[in-house]
C-alpha cells in the first residue's frame, strides 16, 4: 500500500460519503423544538411524580423547593437543559466535537452544583448550631433546623452526582457512535479500491 504522498498525479482519489456536504446538509436544530421537548419531558416526570407518590402538583413543587431550593432546581434544570441539547447536536451537527465538550463541561457543572450545594447545607447546619445555645428547650427545634439544612445538603448530591455522570454517559456515548457513524461513511478509495 502506496502513502498518500507516493501517489502519481494520474492517481485520484475518491471519497465515498453517504452524508452530503455541509453546505446541503440540515445541521440545524431549532431551539423551539429542543424547548418543547424539554417542557413536555418536565410535564411527563410531573406527571409520573404525582402519579406515583399520589401528591398532587402543589405538593411535589412544595417538596422540591423545602428539598433543593429554588436555586438549586433553576440551575439543574439549566444545565440539564445544556447536556440535553448537546446531545441532539451531536447528532446533527456536522462537526459534533463542540457540542460534546458543551455536554461535558454541563456534566461537570451539574455534579460541581450537587457538591456545592451539598457544603452549603453543611455550612448552613454548622452555622445553626453555632449561633444558639444548646439548652433542653432548644434542642428539638435546633434539630429541626438541622435536618432541614442536612436534607439540602444530601438530596442534592443524591439527585445531582448521578445525573451529571447519566449526562457524561450520554454524551460521550452519543458522541462516539457519531464519530464511528462519520468514520464509516467517509471511505477513501485509491485506484477505486478500498484501502
Amino acid at each position: 500500500m502506496k502513502a498518500v504522498s507516493d501517489i502519481d498525479d494520474n492517481r485520484y482519489f475518491k471519497v465515498s460519503a453517504k452524508r452530503k456536504l455541509p453546505a446541503e446538509q440540515k445541521s440545524h436544530i431549532n431551539l423551539s423544538q429542543v424547548i418543547t421537548f424539554a417542557i413536555a419531558t418536565i410535564v411527563i416526570l410531573l406527571a409520573m411524580a404525582s402519579f406515583i407518590t399520589d401528591m398532587n402538583l402543589a405538593d411535589i413543587l412544595t417538596w422540591v423547593e423545602a428539598y433543593f431550593g429554588v436555586s438549586f432546581t433553576l440551575i439543574y434544570f439549566v444545565l440539564m437543559g445544556v447536556g440535553a441539547i448537546s446531545f441532539v447536536r451531536i447528532h446533527h451537527d456536522i462537526k459534533p466535537e463542540f457540542w460534546y465538550e458543551v455536554g461535558q463541561q454541563a456534566g461537570n457543572g451539574i455534579s460541581t452544583l450537587a457538591l456545592t450545594f451539598t457544603l452549603l447545607g453543611i455550612s448552613l447546619g454548622i452555622g445553626t448550631l453555632s449561633g444558639q445555645a444548646l439548652t433542653p428547650e432548644t434542642v428539638e427545634p435546633l434539630i429541626g433546623e438541622l435536618t432541614a439544612q442536612f436534607s439540602l445538603a444530601f438530596m442534592t448530591t443524591v439527585v445531582g452526582l448521578p445525573s451529571a455522570t447519566l449526562v457524561r454517559a450520554s454524551i460521550s456515548i452519543k458522541f462516539a457512535a457519531r464519530v464511528s457513524q462519520q468514520e464509516a461513511e467517509s471511505t477513501i478509495f485509491i485506484n477505486g479500491e478500498n484501502k
